[in-house]
């Protein structure tokens, strides 16, 4: 029998992480709050130490640093609390792939069965409010006039979520949706007739920045296959998924083959182009991505070099290992 929206329980979660692989990196934050018959039931926040150090862009995104999660519990011994608070219910987040893989993975790993149902309110905005510019959560909550105080930290996050979803679940009725398989297969459907290469759903291309940044293109798991910079990060995206961009050029072929397998992707604005050029050096380093040939070793790790003895230096790009620090720029 379908289950009617109205009496649905939904736990919306929030997780602050070291990075975008749900195999490789670690929670450093979660918050999840369960909701029956539109009233809140429970809520659960909580800083997790990641047993990893923090990278800088991730401190400088979230303001979470060593010092605030230094003998905070680990996510691990948090789970049986977790899995409790989702014990029947849908489990809801903003491009829910993201937070539902590393769900899934430290569940996995934990020996905690979880298979629940899973809503994206990115995928649904995009389809219940549409023509909006951008689908950001901080976009949409400004636009739906909600108050939106901190972005990047789970327990804001997961508010804006909730109030958000309340909003969507009212639309979903207004448009004759009465139950959660109706949402499920509305947030399945396709905006257009116009299919790009791969499987990434047009709100999350339409949820990018337009500013520089480094992109992470994933497969369905949360592998990182593809890790990439631009100084306009959603044009360069879209320039990779649709038909006629890098499936069709002669250039990128490790990623010409692997575009059938993306399935998400997630970017990390930068301040500045040479800020993404070295976070992008940083990650292919981290995650070696299938389709990343260049910058897996230091040999094509571009370094930046400044020649103190000329009158009037000038920064270039090199690369030359570096024999003298005190002068040369690069990654370790």
């Amino acid at each position: 029998m379908p289950h009617p929206l109205a009496s649905t329980p939904f736990v919306i979660v929030d997780l602050e992480t070291t990075g975008g692989s749900a195999l490789y990196d670690r929670v450093l934050e979660v918050a999840a709050i369960r909701v029956e018959n539109g009233v809140v039931q429970d809520r659960f926040e909580c800083l997790v130490e990641p047993g990893m150090p923090i990278p800088p862009f991730v401190t400088r995104i979230t303001g979470i640093n060593q010092r605030l999660v230094s003998g905070k519990p680990s996510f691990e011994t948090l789970l049986p609390d977790l899995r409790r608070l989702l014990d029947g219910a849908v489990l809801v987040a903003h491009n829910v792939s993201f937070d539902g893989n590393f769900l899934s993975n430290a569940f996995s790993k934990a020996g905690l069965a979880w298979d629940g149902e899973k809503l994206c309110t990115l995928r649904l905005a995009r389809r219940l409010i549409p023509g909006l510019h951008s689908y950001r959560l901080d976009s949409l909550c400004a636009f739906l006039g909600f108050t939106f105080v901190q972005r990047h930290r789970a327990g804001p996050d997961a508010e804006a979520t909730l109030h958000l979803l309340q909003h969507l679940l009212q639309s979903a009725l207004s448009a004759g949706i009465h139950t959660l398989a109706g949402l499920v297969r509305l947030q399945q459907q396709p905006i257009t007739r116009k299919r790009r290469k791969g499987r990434v759903d047009e709100a999350q291309v339409a949820s990018l920045p337009t500013t520089p940044g480094v992109y992470l293109l994933k497969d369905r798991h949360g592998q990182v296959i593809y890790v990439g910079k631009s100084v306009n990060v959603r044009q360069r995206v879209r320039t990779h998924l649709r038909p006629s961009g890098t499936a069709r050029g002669p250039a990128q072929p490790r990623l010409r083959r692997r575009l059938p397998h993306i399935a998400d992707v997630e970017a990390i604005e930068t301040k500045s182009e040479l800020e993404a050029l070295l976070l992008e050096s940083k990650l292919v380093k981290r995650y070696l991505p299938e389709a990343n040939s260049l910058l897996r070793d230091y040999h094509d790790y571009p370094f930046i070099k400044l020649d103190l003895s000329d009158p009037y230096p000038r920064l270039e790009a090199t690369r030359e290992r570096p024999r003298h620090a005190v002068d040369v720029i690069g990654h370790d």
